[in-house]
């Protein structure tokens, strides 16, 4: 009885929370998850990570797992890219179950509406950072958004052609909504490109696009490098046609980065971010399709 007593106590606590409640900022449902989360203890919130639409622990993946981290990661950045990863994290599931052949109708509409959703949340983070003229860092959140949906997109139109007709007929809506959001994605991306290469002004914008286009430049070398240590790891299981193909893309962004840096000496700082940012896309295309 004095347990029960002690237990209750510390939930009321918990629960009637200011400090959680102002650091989390979040309406009680998500605040209820994370309580949830707690009580279940690790085992069950892990089993449900690799769990699919249609499965019985799929409710906690979606609305504990993912709610409690969303809950938790702090930026608008951060944010950004959590919601990009929710995106293709339908995606994946949808080509599972296309793999599978477990794609029904319900779950078609089920996962097109999430990833509209978690899609509408990126591209309301970019709009913020345009709104506050962070032109560079909503340049990074489309680009990454782009080169995701590129390769899903892919993927999907892939699957859809070795899928039986039923399977089939499930899958090429998902498709069609990624290519339309890839599509505007990359009209986006081409938009802040021309902002980033027009951005001339004071002497303190000038330093501020020369210092953002070196530190694009050396994160996209790291980016190359990875690729190049992952492709040298995994070429026995991925066969010479696939080392080859992945190869080619290391050499296309060395060369990306290369004239980064000349136009970096010319003093084309906007240029240069944009070449190292099409870098990155061609290594992290290319890593994700492996």
């Amino acid at each position: 009885i004095r347990h029960k007593k002690q237990e209750r106590s510390f939930w009321n606590k918990l629960v009637a929370s200011e400090f959680i409640n102002n650091y989390t900022k979040k309406p009680m449902p998500i605040f209820a998850s994370l309580v949830i989360a707690l009580m279940l203890g690790g085992g069950v919130s892990f089993a449900a990570e690799g769990s699919l639409p249609g499965d019985a622990l799929y409710p906690v993946k979606v609305n504990v797992n993912e709610e409690v981290r969303g809950a938790f990661t702090i930026g608008d950045k951060a944010k950004a890219e959590w919601e990009t990863k929710l995106a293709m994290r339908r995606l994946e599931e949808a080509e599972q179950l296309t793999v599978s052949g477990k794609m029904t109708a319900d779950i078609q509409l089920k996962i097109e509406e999430n990833f509209e959703e978690h899609s509408e949340r990126v591209n309301e983070r970019i709009a913020r950072f345009q709104s506050e003229t962070n032109v560079t860092a909503a340049a990074d959140v489309t680009s990454r958004f782009e080169t995701s949906l590129r390769v899903h997109e892919q993927i999907l139109r892939k699957l859809g052609d070795g899928a039986n007709t039923e399977v089939r007929s499930y899958v090429r809506p998902v498709e069609a909504k990624v290519k339309a959001r890839l599509e505007g994605t990359a009209s986006k991306r081409s938009e802040l490109d021309d902002a980033i290469t027009a951005k001339n002004g004071s002497a303190d914008v000038q330093a501020e696009i020369k210092t953002a286009a070196i530190a694009k430049i050396n994160s996209a070398e790291n980016v190359i490098d990875s690729l190049d240590n992952f492709i040298g790891s995994i070429k026995d299981k991925i066969g010479v046609e696939a080392t080859a193909e992945a190869e080619v893309r290391v050499k296309d962004a060395r060369g990306l980065i290369a004239k980064a840096k000349t136009k970096v000496e010319t003093k084309f700082y906007g240029e240069a971010f944009n070449l190292a940012q099409q870098a990155i896309r061609v290594a992290q295309e290319a890593h994700l399709l492996i």
